[in-house]
Order: C-alpha cells, then sequence, then structure tokens
C-alpha cells in the first residue's frame, strides 16, 4: 500500500514538475539595435532611398513589433565595444527597463521587481546588427527593371556576447515573392521607386518572419478559456498579435520536450490582452495548455491539375501548308500550373483575404499556350475545410509556328493575345497546418482573337477561351 501511493505521488510530483517548468508566457524583451550597413554591392543608393530604407525598418522592426523593447546603439560602436559593456549595461538599468516593460504606456511603474526578474531582463537583452549585403538595380530582357536585394540581421545575446542566430532576406527567394504579391494591393503599373519599396518590403517581410520562427523569439502563452470552436489564450496586441496569426496548442513529454500538436488554429479577433483563435485542426484542449507562435510567410502555393476550355476555328483551312497548325476543335484543353495566395489579412483587416496569381501551360497540340492572371481571393473556414470565391483579371497567349518558307506573308501573326476574366469557387481541406488539398472551379472568359493576315481566300484562323475549367492540386503553406 505504501509502495503505490509512493508512486502515484512520484508521478503527481512529476506531472506537477513538468507543467510548472514548461507551461510559459511571452514577456517582452530589450533589444538593442544598431544603425544599418552597407556592403561593397549595397552602395550608390539615392538619400531617398536611405531614407525609404531607414523608415521601413524602423516600421517593420520596431513600430510593429511590440513583442520587443527597443534602445538605439550609437552609430559610433562597434558590435564588440557594445557587447563589451551591454551586459553592465542592461545590469545597471536592469530594474528600469523591467518596470518600463510592465507599464503598456512606457512609464517607471512600482511594479514589484525580484532578483529573478533582473537576472531574467540580462538574459533576455538582445542585440541586432542589420545590412544590406546587396542593393542593384537591373533590367531584363523586355526592359523592365527589377531589384536585386540581400539582406541579413545578426542577432546577439548580450548576456554572453554569442551570435544566436542570423536571419535574411532576398528578393531571389521567398522575399521577392512576398514583395510582389503584396504590390497586387495597389494595382496598375509601378514605377522604379515603387518597385524598390515593394521589393524592400518583401525583403523585410522574409526577414520578420524568419525571427518570429526562431523558438527564442516565438510568442508563447497559456490557454485561458476553451470553446468547441475556438479558444482564446492571454496575449493580445500588447505583444503584437495580429489578425488570421497562426498558433499550436501542445503537449510537453516528461523531459519537458514538445511531444505532440493537440490543436492547431488562426487568430479571428483579439483584445489588448487576450486573442481568439478559430481551431482548424485537432481540439481537446484545456485551459493552462501551452500556446506557441507558429509563424509563416503567408504565402500558399498550390501546384494544380485540370483543364482550360480552347476553341480554334479556321487553321484547318491552310492544312495544305506543310506545317504543324493546330487542327479546329472546341474541347477541353489539359492544363498545368499552379496558384499563388498571399494573406493580406494584416493589411486589409479581412480575415482570410488574399492576393492571388496564376500561371499555367495549356497542352494543346502544335501550339505554345499559357495563361497568367492576378486578383483577389475571400476563404470561408469551417475547421479545416474552406470554401472560397475569387476574381481574376489576365491574358491567355497562344503561339504557333509559322516558318520562313511556308509562303506566308511576312504580316502574318502567329502570336495572339487575350486579354479576360475568370471567376473562381472552390474548396480545400487542410491535412497538416502546411499541407491541404484543394478544388477549384473557375468560368473563364477569353473573348475570341484572330490570327490576322493569313490569307485573301480563306478566313483568318481564330481562337478563344469561354468556359467551366476544373483543377484539382496540392495547398502548401510557406
Amino acid at each position: 500500500m505504501k509502495r503505490a501511493l509512493l508512486v502515484v505521488l512520484t508521478v503527481m510530483i512529476a506531472v506537477s514538475f513538468v507543467s510548472a517548468q514548461t507551461i510559459e508566457t511571452s514577456r517582452q524583451k530589450t533589444l538593442f539595435i544598431f544603425p544599418i550597413q552597407y556592403g561593397s554591392n549595397a552602395q550608390g543608393l539615392t538619400q531617398e532611398q536611405h531614407t525609404f530604407i531607414k523608415q521601413e525598418f524602423y516600421k517593420t522592426f520596431v513600430s510593429t513589433f511590440e513583442r520587443f523593447e527597443f534602445i538605439e546603439v550609437r552609430a559610433d560602436k562597434t558590435v564588440d565595444q557594445f557587447l563589451g559593456r551591454a551586459n553592465d549595461f542592461v545590469m545597471e538599468n536592469a530594474q528600469e527597463l523591467l518596470q518600463r516593460r510592465m507599464e503598456p504606456d512606457g512609464r517607471i511603474g512600482e511594479a514589484r521587481v525580484t532578483i529573478s526578474d533582473l537576472t531574467t531582463a540580462v538574459e533576455e537583452s538582445y542585440a541586432f546588427v542589420p545590412s544590406f549585403k546587396k542593393v542593384q538595380q537591373k533590367t531584363d530582357d523586355d526592359g523592365d527593371v527589377y531589384f536585386e536585394i540581400e539582406a541579413e540581421i545578426e542577432i546577439y545575446q548580450t548576456a554572453t556576447g554569442e551570435r544566436v542566430a542570423v536571419v535574411s532576406g532576398t528578393t531571389s527567394g521567398i522575399g521577392g515573392a512576398l514583395g510582389a504579391m503584396g504590390s497586387l494591393l495597389h494595382g496598375g503599373d509601378q514605377t522604379v521607386e515603387q518597385k524598390f519599396e515593394s521589393s524592400v518590403r518583401g525583403v523585410f517581410n522574409e526577414m520578420k518572419t524568419r525571427m518570429r520562427q526562431l523558438d527564442i523569439f516565438a510568442l508563447r502563452a497559456a490557454v485561458i478559456e476553451t470553446h468547441r470552436n475556438y479558444f482564446t489564450f492571454d496575449l493580445g496586441t500588447n505583444f503584437g498579435v495580429r489578425l488570421d496569426r497562426r498558433y499550436r496548442v501542445v503537449a510537453y513529454n516528461a523531459e519537458g520536450e514538445i511531444s505532440r500538436m493537440i490543436a492547431f488554429g488562426k487568430v479571428r479577433s483579439f483584445e489588448t490582452d487576450r486573442s481568439n483563435v478559430q481551431i482548424l485542426l485537432g481540439g481537446d484542449i484545456a485551459e493552462g495548455d501551452q500556446v506557441i507562435e507558429y509563424a509563416a510567410f503567408g504565402l500558399n502555393i498550390n501546384p494544380m491539375f485540370g483543364t482550360l476550355p480552347v476553341k480554334t476555328e479556321g487553321f484547318d483551312n491552310y492544312s495544305y501548308y506543310d506545317l504543324d497548325l493546330p487542327e479546329d476543335d472546341d474541347a477541353m484543353q489539359p492544363w498545368i500550373g499552379f496558384v499563388l495566395e498571399y494573406n493580406v489579412a494584416a493589411i486589409t483587416n479581412v480575415s482570410e483575404f488574399y492576393t492571388v496569381l496564376e500561371g499555367g501551360y495549356v497542352m494543346f497540340e502544335n501550339t505554345v499556350m499559357y495563361n497568367a492572371m492576378v486578383g483577389f481571393e475571400k476563404k470561408f473556414y469551417f475547421a479545416n475545410i474552406a470554401l472560397f470565391g475569387a476574381a481574376k483579371v489576365g491574358i491567355l497567349r497562344m503561339d504557333v509556328d509559322l516558318d520562313e518558307g511556308s509562303n506566308f506573308d511576312d504580316d502574318a501573326k502567329d502570336v495572339v493575345d487575350m486579354y479576360g476574366l475568370s471567376i473562381d469557387v472552390g474548396g480545400e481541406m487542410l491535412l497538416t497546418p502546411n499541407v491541404g488539398l484543394q478544388l477549384r472551379a473557375s468560368y473563364y472568359m477569353f473573348p475570341e482573337q484572330s490570327f490576322d493576315d493569313w490569307g485573301v481566300f480563306y478566313d483568318d484562323p481564330t481562337v478563344e477561351a469561354i468556359g467551366l475549367s476544373i483543377r484539382a492540386g496540392l495547398l502548401i503553406t510557406l
């Protein structure tokens, strides 16, 4: 009996110890921020561009990054000089820094500060060293201007002087995609400076997300309310919680390590110190469970396969030419491509609102045929199932091969661009937080266009794409 009681008590103590040791709620961290440095491949910027970078950096990493309290480092300080004195500075000012964190309006309060609090203040102080490795203006084969940008932030823990992480962003990767997708909100052709600004924003957004993905900076909270379709945790705008941000509820093992995901969801509403999260996967949540931020770039890549309705007329009249021309047809043609979705809820304040970009290749015999479209999309989630609608505009291009020996007039058109739109409806099912399945029905309206100046005996060939298209594919969240 005594042995059984001892076992029960031991288990209870172990469970209580794990729970007490592992359930965390984020505290605001102190961050020392260095001036932005520019490498040899980032020279030649205009004063306006320098000003924009500085303003956008502070907007991205200071005024809208509420999990940190920032202190600027003088420009005449090197990293080594600063780190040599940073620990002493934090120790000397820890009580003031800590009390400043405890007051939402920044005033020095009368909060009781313990030795443990002071130690934590020292341990939770970091230094940012931002730099631009490359900023270059380029021109593509069509004469369009674009920018190649590479930037990074080195992160040091001031207590030890150790470099704990480096986050980077580049226009050749996700930063370029984020900048391009975000610019769709503004519409129309961009000026050179607008392209520069979109590129910088995309790179900064990539770096900020990579920072939120770091274990040392990911927000942690506790579940304070549970409901059938959502739960509430104890952080809000005071720590920069945003609409549609992703969070996991996790369980720990006896070693204090994450053993499994209990639930996954997205923020649908928030207040100063609390946020409501719609449950998309899992469930069985209890008050006091650990909540951890599960940051993503808000970018979905959807590789898809389906059909596109294409009608061609008049090509058969030219079959006597020794050419590989498409045949007259009115049928669904195979289509393979992708849809990019970028969540802009944080900008529009509309949950599950996306800019979308579609591109694909139509496998129509003896032609090169592809489409490119942009638009907007709205989703409605019901647990792990979502319904959505979208509207897109764009171009469908058909290219046929008229070789030089075919006796066609020099003015004969071999490329046709059809401008039109599509209306989409569909649904998707999440399998994991980052992978799902998507089914999309699109009604395309690309009106008839002709291949002009082919001959005098027959009408010029025509092509149009009007009708319903069905596509299916994966949904991959980055």
